[in-house]
């Protein structure tokens, strides 16, 4: 329900970055930080080495800690969905951070927003990282 509900537009947007985080479990530091040569759309991966800085200055910070670096499978929807996405994106840019300021309430909100209008409990952008979370609140993996 809440996948489907995400308006998914030619450009990135927090329904892309909802998108992402319910399908792998990223933390919201490391989706941050997701750039377009993280992904191997070929072998059906993403490389999560990295963190975003949103509570300071901005910029790229280690991960949380040595096991957090990993490869995450991602399905063949975010690989159809995501190649398209980055199509003539910056390689090294992080695709969901511009030139303002990130806050995690912002994507709380919109969040909040779609769930409501799902019907569902509402979650926030860190329980999409919870399993059994998704259970609980019909988050839907198929678009």
């Amino acid at each position: 329900m809440l996948i489907a509900n995400l308006d998914i537009k030619e450009k990135p947007n927090w329904d892309w970055f909802i998108l992402l985080v319910a399908k792998t479990g990223m933390r919201f530091s490391e989706a941050l930080a997701i750039t377009p040569a993280d992904f191997d759309f070929t072998r059906q991966t993403l490389s999560i080495s990295k963190t975003w800085d949103y509570k300071g200055d901005g910029g790229f910070l280690p991960t949380k800690n040595s096991s957090s670096v990993r490869k995450i499978q991602i399905d063949w929807q975010i690989v159809v969905k995501f190649s398209e996405l980055v199509k003539g994106l910056p390689e090294d840019k992080p695709i969901f951070v511009g030139e303002s300021k990130v806050y995690n309430s912002t994507v709380n909100d919109v969040l909040t927003r779609h769930c409501k209008e799902c019907g569902i409990s509402v979650i926030s952008i860190h329980g999409l990282r919870h399993p059994y979370v998704k259970q609980k609140t019909k988050i839907n993996h198929s678009f």
